[in-house]
């Protein structure tokens, strides 16, 4: 409630990608004194039998995670443990930096708890990431994100797939799980991976990588079943073991959003409540479509308890939060668990494994 009644209306009064560059360094600094970091982290961590599951080798906590985003470079991989999350993902990350997309770049839209991201792949680079990971390994399974590197200009789709490939060979030693982003909204040649035929070269040279650890791909909630069929076909004859679903929505006109309402803020993909509906869509659609072979990890929308369980209930074996992590503070993922727990009881659950036989059940 502290956060909610004093702390956001303050900060939101700020330019959002200035908070978050703030609370990027705030919470690099105190990851680096861990009697400090321990302290949040020994009150907002839910420690549950119920809760705990094994997904593709990983053992998680819990199912609720960190997405893309938040820590683009890696710095923040001995510190998020302090708000509870059970695992994070660094990222998106890309072979060359990448000064991203002119600002501004990040706004919100707090009457529809929404983010609107126009970042364009801002990041450090796959080799200063991956040096920084290398030294700053913490406690969290970490997933590393990879995409296209944003040259501003189209690029062929050989030179794009060695693009990729270049940044998984050099990260893949660091990380617990790899993501190849292929439907980042804001970055030019940042979706053309969607296309089914362009797919199957890139995972070709991906499935030269020789490594036992999962690799999933992260999808557009804004692509049509039909389309998301066609990604499936092609997925079964490589080496991918589930996927991220999902990103960023591009397409406006799918949402229910008055156009008076996007006013003070620019072009971008949005997240948040907005995403919530679509992204759950698009896990239920897969979950079925693959009789739940895939590992689907949720992301978009979550607030609640409630929102996660949904995602949980259409196919999701994990959870990642951000949105509702910006809106509701400190204490989001420590809410969720909790009430995650009380939602898998009144159900009649005493495992995850239960749960996640149970909904595969229902297929």
């Amino acid at each position: 409630m502290l956060y909610k009644r004093i702390v956001r209306p303050i900060l939101f009064l700020m330019n959002a990608e200035f908070v978050h560059d703030l609370a990027v360094f705030w919470i690099k600094v105190i990851g680096r004194t861990p009697f400090i970091h321990k302290v949040p982290q020994h009150f907002l961590s839910v420690n549950s039998r119920l809760l705990k599951q094994s997904v593709d080798g990983i053992t998680y906590n819990h199912p609720i995670g960190l997405p893309a985003g938040f820590d683009k470079n890696g710095q923040l991989t001995r510190s998020m443990s302090m708000f509870g999350f059970s695992f994070m993902e660094v990222g998106s990350v890309t072979a060359l930096p990448c000064k991203g997309n002119k600002k501004p770049r990040l706004w919100r839209i707090p009457k529809h708890e929404t983010l609107v991201v126009h970042y364009g792949l801002k990041n450090d680079g796959c080799e200063k990431v991956a040096s920084r990971l290398a030294r700053h390994k913490g406690s969290l399974p970490v997933g590393v994100n990879i995409a296209q590197t944003n040259t501003g200009t189209p690029v062929n789709l050989q030179d794009s797939v060695e693009d990729y490939y270049a940044s998984y060979v050099k990260l893949e030693p660091y990380a617990d799980y790899m993501v190849v982003n292929i439907s980042c909204p804001n970055a030019t040649c940042g979706q053309q991976f969607l296309q089914a035929d362009n797919l199957d070269v890139l995972l070709t040279k991906l499935d030269k990588v020789v490594s036992d650890k999962p690799r999933y791909l992260k999808l557009s909630p804004d692509q049509t079943f039909s389309g998301i069929n066609k990604i499936l076909n092609i997925v079964k004859k490589h080496n991918v073991q589930g996927f991220i679903v999902s990103n960023l929505v591009k397409d406006r006109t799918k949402l229910s959003i008055p156009q008076k309402d996007y006013s003070k803020v620019g072009v971008g993909g949005l997240s948040g409540s907005v995403t919530r509906e679509m992204s759950t869509k698009v896990i239920k659609h897969i979950f079925e479509q693959t009789k739940g072979s895939y590992t689907i990890i949720g992301c978009g929308g979550v607030f609640t308890a409630e929102h996660a369980y949904e995602k949980m209930k259409a196919g999701a074996s994990l959870v990642q939060v951000y949105s509702g992590f910006i809106y509701n503070g400190p204490t989001t993922v420590y809410n969720i668990n909790k009430g995650l727990i009380k939602l898998l009881r009144e159900d009649g659950y005493g495992s995850m494994q239960e749960f996640r036989e149970s909904v595969l059940n229902k297929i």
